[in-house]
């Protein structure tokens, strides 16, 4: 098969160039005292049966993508994007910005942090560790009107470009009015390696978001069951 000789060919060469991927290797960390460990020889496996607490197929993405190609309450799969073969695909279910918001507080109300994808490189100011669409006055310094995200996405002029995690969020009224943010860059952006989002970047950045399966209602689990719709992988999510 073409597509298999074509990757054994690609994997020949980086296994010549940055050598070939380790079947064991050392895990070094510091405990809660402060005190060095190391894990020695151990498999990428074996670390993950013995130290994860956590099942990943007991999660599932969902979606805020407000596009005419994109219905809510349907399931979603990425062409060609596959990890493994035959598994692994990029799926997701769109639903209303209600839904969505609901399901991420849910999780954080239950003390389970949240990894969700965004459009990260608009309106945000690394030095005050705020993102804010209000930050930058695009309207008042050059007279363009900000779009809404349906047809900012539809324009690309927001991508799905960063994944971080919620790791809290403030409620007022039964309102999410911010939320707490860990970036996955670390402490590498200046911003200590946290954000503050106010919830007006929340409704127009967040795209997806992982959710465990015990926060869904019926109806959600009615559309996981459901033979996924199949988008572009130009598509700006």
């Amino acid at each position: 098969m073409l597509k298999n000789k074509m990757l054994n060919e690609n994997y020949t060469i980086l296994c010549k160039v940055l050598g070939t991927p380790p079947i064991v290797f050392n895990y070094s960390y510091k405990d809660q005292y402060g005190k060095s460990k190391v894990i020695k020889q151990i498999t990428p496996q074996e670390f993950y049966n013995k130290y994860s607490s956590i099942n990943l197929d007991d999660f599932i993405l969902i979606g805020n993508v407000p596009m005419k190609t994109f219905p809510y309450y349907s399931k979603f799969r990425k062409a060609y994007s596959g990890n493994i073969e035959g598994k692994s695909f990029v799926e997701f279910i769109n639903l209303p910005q209600k839904d969505f918001v609901e399901l991420i507080v849910l999780q954080l109300k239950s003390n389970i942090p949240v990894c969700f994808a965004c459009e990260n490189k608009k309106y945000r100011n690394q030095e005050s560790t705020v993102l804010d669409t209000r930050l930058f006055s695009y309207e008042k310094l050059f007279g363009i009107k900000d779009m809404d995200k349906t047809h900012a996405l539809e324009s690309f002029d927001i991508t799905l470009k960063h994944w971080m995690t919620f790791k809290g969020c403030q409620i007022e009224e039964g309102k999410v009015i911010r939320w707490k943010v860990e970036d996955s860059a670390g402490e590498d952006q200046r911003t200590n390696g946290y954000y503050v989002m106010n919830n007006n970047f929340f409704e127009k950045c967040v795209f997806q978001a992982w959710i465990n399966k015990n926060f869904l209602k019926k109806d959600h689990f009615k559309i996981l069951n459901k033979k996924p719709i199949l988008f572009g992988y130009n598509e700006p999510v």
